[in-house]
């Protein structure tokens, strides 16, 4: 892991302002309890208390102030840890008056909150007061992947960190799969602000068990369990491009480590990343394997034609296990075309009883080719409108038309055609020419 930080622009209140805070709060606060008291009656010496509070922050400590609004009595504060909050009570006091509680804020994520209690008789907890602090907490939460690939079993964990305080902080967070690799980061956040951490286990698939991974801040910690399984998917194998209609296998490599036969699920996922399209394929296959055995599963997909290019993801599943595969591109189904045609008058024969036919030799290359072109060569022969064809699926063979067409002193001159696709090339071609081009 690199040292994490992030940058902070907040700024310290100077002591002047602060002062001119605490007098600004205090007069808030007496025009409150003020407010209550005139609205209301004077309450009897055992009766209920009702109380106002308003927190500040003093330097190091947080002040919680707790105006009297009505009711007389003992008053005391008592804060969920004792350690981090002072006051000089229990006080009696009666309607009007003000009493404050000091809190260290470097400690205040562990007082969550102060009970404030009236004796006027009969003691009770009258209310329950949160203080927000004004320091740092650090709330932690994991995600972790694991896969196989290559004989290795792969733990990869992110580790996030906010910081859920009231104040910019610096803490040591911890990020570990526990008991085969730890590392520290110094972490500072700013109040709100989150930050990420990872970190990366490998180790041979006959040495893989179960694993714990857990990240831990100063403030809170969260732990992930993993199970190594016992079905583990050791290769994942996807073309990295295909087209539209034409069928594409995937196929993945199972291995069953444990000690015994058993039988599972083993899913194929892939969901469309890009293009207009939304298509998922989600085909499942049940697989026995006795201990120790592999199997290769095949899944067969045939992309729908879309009319658009788009990228997928896969991954393969087992009840134990998953391993993605790699994106899979699916193109547009390609416009056919040559590259180049060339054709050859070889032989030249009149037409009599034993005379062999004559033959046109032709030579193509095609520039795109799916899985399956129909190609097409012509020749019509003397350009009577007699012709013999020939058709192929081949992109790259030599293509023999016979011409035996009865009826002809002579077969030359001839027109040739070569079609593939929308293209459609001609020219024409004598016994004496050599290689023509047609395209």
């Amino acid at each position: 892991m690199g040292r994490f930080r992030l940058s902070t622009n907040e700024r310290a209140l100077s002591p002047v302002i602060g002062t001119v805070l605490m007098v600004g709060i205090t007069v808030t606060l007496m025009a409150m309890v003020g407010a209550v008291v005139l609205q209301g009656t004077p309450a009897e010496a055992n009766s209920e208390m009702e109380v106002v509070y308003q927190e500040d922050h003093d330097g190091d400590n947080t002040l919680l102030q707790v105006g009297v609004a009505s009711g007389e009595g003992e008053l005391d504060l008592v804060a969920g840890n004792e350690d981090v909050c002072d006051w000089d009570g229990p006080m009696n006091v009666e309607t009007g008056d003000t009493v404050t509680m000091t809190c260290s804020e470097s400690d205040l994520p562990v007082a969550d909150s102060v009970s404030v209690i009236h004796d006027g008789g009969q003691s009770e907890v009258i209310d329950e007061i949160d203080i927000e602090g004004n320091a740092p907490e650090f709330l932690t939460s994991l995600s972790t992947e694991t896969s196989i690939q290559n004989g290795q079993y792969t733990i990869e964990a992110t580790g996030q960190v906010e910081n859920n305080g009231n104040a910019a902080g610096e803490q040591d967070v911890v990020l570990e799969v526990v008991g085969e690799k730890s590392e520290t980061e110094t972490v500072i956040l700013d109040e709100g602000q989150t930050g990420y951490l990872d970190t990366k286990w490998e180790t041979p698939i006959s040495q893989a068990d179960d694993q714990t991974v857990q990240i831990q801040s100063e403030d809170d910690s969260e732990t992930s369990n993993i199970a190594f399984g016992e079905f583990v998917i050791t290769d994942v194998e996807t073309p990295d491009e295909t087209f539209e209609g034409e069928p594409t296998e995937i196929e993945a490599e199972i291995e069953n480590t444990g000690e015994e036969t058993d039988v599972q699920d083993i899913e194929f996922e892939i969901i469309n990343e890009g293009g207009n399209g939304d298509e998922t394929v989600d085909t499942h296959h049940n697989l026995e394997l006795g201990a120790g055995e592999s199997e290769t599963v095949t899944f067969e997909w045939e992309p729908a034609e879309e009319n658009n290019e788009r990228t997928y993801s896969s991954v393969v599943s087992t009840e134990d296990n998953h391993q993605p595969g790699n994106p899979i591109h699916v193109d547009t189904v390609p416009v056919p075309e040559f590259d180049s045609v060339t054709a050859e008058a070889t032989e030249d024969h009149n037409p009599g009883p034993n005379d062999p036919p004559s033959v046109v030799e032709f030579k193509h290359d095609i520039e795109s080719e799916p899985a399956d072109i129909d190609i097409e060569f012509a020749v019509d022969v003397n350009e009577d409108g007699n012709t013999e064809t020939e058709s192929v699926t081949e992109t790259d063979e030599t293509v023999v038309i016979e011409l035996d067409v009865d009826g002809h002193d002579d077969d030359y001159p001839a027109e040739v055609t070569a079609t593939v696709g929308e293209t459609e090339c001609t020219t024409t071609i004598n016994e004496n020419d050599g290689v023509v081009d047609v395209c």
